[in-house]
């Protein structure tokens, strides 16, 4: 699972009546010239060999209104990747596309950046252990080995701090109508799983502390 940075850009215009938008610095245009050219810092600033994600999720113009140059516009994100060679491109870059856009228009902008979470790192051996006993508890037909995701964990702290291990434990049931995934507005869990979890929590730590390879 990938670092997560998130941003708050927030670009400073101003404000004027929408039928003399010449005395006026517009925000809204500043922004959306942003994220017309942000998925440019993904694919020309970072190697493509370090995959990186960055979405923009939030646009609010403060005091907005139809016919309103808008004098505020802020926008909200996430940056992500496995890599922090490439949080440290995509944080500079994103400094350095936001100076240029505010400064062509005549405006200003902030910029608040923040390094949320770090990568989480599964220790090899680690991973094998915990296959086996998956395989022991269920049979291998529950196991499914995950290829890299960019969703994002504070397991991270600890993977940095010291060898770690994250697993997921599904809990998704049609039968209960738990299928949805996280941050789908219907999301809920099989409580049932809960069960599964513990368990293979348990297992796991009294087969790691009863073998001597790692």
């Amino acid at each position: 699972m990938t670092a997560a940075d998130v941003f708050k850009i927030t670009f400073i215009g101003k404000g004027a009546h929408a039928f003399e938008p010449q005395a006026g610095v517009d925000s809204v245009v500043m922004a959306g010239q942003f994220i017309s050219n942000a998925q440019s810092i993904v694919s020309r600033a970072v190697d493509p060999q370090q995959p990186a994600v960055l979405t923009i999720g939030k646009v609010n113009t403060v005091d907005g209104c139809f016919n309103v140059v808008c004098e505020e516009t802020v926008l909200e994100g996430t940056v992500r990747t496995f890599h922090n060679e490439a949080l440290d491109k995509m944080e500079a870059a994103v400094a350095a596309y936001t100076d240029h856009i505010a400064a062509m228009h005549g405006g200003q902008v902030e910029v608040d950046y923040t390094r949320l979470l770090d990568a989480v790192h599964n220790q090899a051996q680690g991973s094998e252990l915990l296959g086996q006993v998956v395989t022991d508890l269920y049979g291998a037909d529950t196991l499914y080995p995950s290829k890299p995701i960019m969703a994002s964990e504070d397991f991270g702290y600890y993977s940095q701090a010291g060898n770690g291990l994250f697993a997921v434990v599904g809990c998704g049931n049609a039968a209960k109508a738990t299928n949805y995934s996280h941050h789908n507005a219907r999301f809920d869990i099989d409580e049932d799983g809960l069960d599964y979890g513990a368990t293979l929590y348990a297992t796991y730590v009294l087969a790691y502390l009863n073998q001597a390879k790692f």
